[in-house]
């Protein structure tokens, strides 16, 4: 199978293996049940959200290196709903 030239390591998102792995596996990691909600639509009451989110469909498409999207992201993985998968 051909593999497509990662032309974004090195700037979006290290360009060591070993680097790029561990961090991805800190944000995974971070991305705990219990989460509150954030932005306009939370208040102080809402509720913890547990996960992953039963029925959640997400969309994961960052579009700024990980240092600025990557804990967003593995919180989005990890909501992902893949009990019907």
């Amino acid at each position: 199978m051909p593999t497509r030239q990662a032309t974004h390591a090195g700037s979006w998102y290290s360009s060591s293996r070993s680097e790029l792995s561990s961090q991805l596996d800190a944000w995974l990691s971070q991305a705990q049940p219990g989460a509150k909600h954030t932005g306009p639509q939370s208040s102080i009451t809402a509720p913890a959200q547990q996960l992953p989110v039963p029925g959640a469909r997400v969309i994961i498409a960052p579009h700024a290196g990980y240092a600025y999207s990557g804990p967003a992201a593995a919180w989005a993985y990890k909501a992902l709903d893949l009990s019907k998968a």
